[in-house]
């Protein structure tokens, strides 16, 4: 026995290499080889074509950013009202101030309050003439409109408010400096004073073709219907919370249906993608998630897709619907432009895979798909990547609402 202990020790050895070679081997058959073709790859774009757009952005210098630059510009404000406000915030009127900064001394005093010398700070936001009508437009917006510079100004719209309250409010603080600037003309070129009273008049009349040149959605309040009221503007529809009844569908007899998910702290950020197996009675047959490091929302979302088609082939489901809450990820089925060049030969290969599948793809509501988002929020944070034969402690309450058949209910 001490003789021959060696060598079945050695055989042991032996037989546990090659049960690890079997399982291996077993492992490449996901490991596809799409014949592509090579092509060059522009590393700063999405999908690794270079355009015009992509060179230009490259070589020029990065452009002024700022925050006030995309809201003041709205089809429904006449462009010069708006170009007076962007000459304003620049500090590009020529006003006493601005006229002696590029060396035209004149004797400087403000013809509205006849107070104080001219400025940009002080003619739309100081003077008693700005102020009087800063105070009203508090009144009706139930807020202190005071201002240290012109910028805050813009400020008084609320993601809070309807598109259309905001809409009136941004019209009305463009028109008060259009409406300043013109009394300010008059009475310095024409020698005719505007009283406060005719200004404020300007402005409702200035606010209201704007307010009721669209077709924006207003919220169902009083303090809305204050302000549009003041300023003449038409309610045309309100826009009522429809309350959608939602349902999870169990897959035919014989499929597997695989809800995904992707989840990202950040663009980018950590991110990790989940996903669940369930059959025609809404049994689980077994759920994933990865960790997948710095990434954004659609590699997130992608990466659960090729993750649920190689493990589907993998475990020998043959019929595959896929579930997803994403429209990226189904228009990426059939637009192969939304794939990032990072995974695009990965997901060549998935699409390979799905040829020898009966294989859907279909949208659901979020509300639907909680299963796999919890799994993907559980992915952040794991060390890589989990396989789970029984269903994990976060989803086994909505999985028996959706194997009773108990709806969802969405909002909108």
């Amino acid at each position: 026995m001490s003789t021959f202990g060696p060598i079945l020790g050695v055989v042991t050895l032996w037989s546990a290499l090659l049960i690890f070679l079997l399982s291996f081997i077993k492992g490449l058959k996901l490991l596809l080889v799409v014949l592509l073709k090579d092509e060059f790859l522009w590393n700063h774009s999405h999908d690794g074509n270079l355009s015009f757009k992509d060179a230009y952005l490259f070589h020029c210098q990065e452009g002024q950013q700022i925050s006030w630059a995309k809201s003041i510009w709205n089809p429904a404000i006449p462009p010069s009202k708006i170009f007076l406000l962007w000459r304003s915030l620049h500090g590009k009127l020529p006003t006493d101030e601005n006229l002696s900064l590029g060396g035209c001394c004149i004797p400087s005093m403000c013809n509205l309050c006849g107070l104080a010398a001219e400025s940009t700070s002080h003619l739309f936001l100081t003077c008693n003439f700005a102020t009087s009508i800063w105070k009203w437009l508090g009144s009706i917006l139930q807020v202190h409109c005071s201002f240290s510079s012109i910028n805050d100004s813009l400020k008084l719209c609320s993601p809070q408010n309807s598109p259309l309250c905001n809409l009136v409010i941004l019209v009305a603080v463009i028109n008060i400096f259009n409406v300043i600037w013109f009394c300010r003309n008059q009475s310095r070129f024409n020698d005719r004073p505007t009283y406060l009273g005719t200004a404020i008049n300007l402005i409702i009349s200035g606010v209201s073709l704007s307010g009721n040149n669209n077709n924006l959605t207003v919220n169902s309040s009083i303090y809305e219907f204050v302000i549009l009221k003041a300023f003449n503007v038409q309610i045309k529809n309100v826009h009522n919370l429809v309350i959608k009844e939602v349902l999870w569908q169990p897959p035919c007899f014989n499929w597997v249906k695989c809800n995904i998910d992707g989840s990202s702290l950040g663009n980018p950020g950590l991110s990790s993608c989940g996903g669940l197996f369930r059959n025609c009675s809404a049994t689980f047959l077994g759920a994933f998630a990865y960790n997948l490091g710095i990434s954004n929302s659609l590699v997130a979302e992608l990466n659960g897709a090729m993750f649920a088609i190689e493990l589907s082939v993998q475990k020998g489901w043959l019929n595959l619907w896929l579930e997803t809450d994403s429209m990226l990820v189904v228009s990426a089925f059939k637009n192969p432009h939304v794939i990032p060049w990072q995974i695009k030969t990965r997901w060549h290969n998935c699409i390979h895979l799905t040829h020898s599948l009966n294989f859907v793809i279909s949208h659901i509501y979020r509300e639907c798909n909680s299963c796999a988002d919890k799994l993907a929020n559980l992915g952040l944070s794991l060390a890589s990547h989990t396989w789970w034969c029984q269903p994990p402690n976060v989803i086994k309450e909505d999985m028996g609402r959706n194997s009773l058949g108990r709806p969802f209910y969405r909002f909108s």
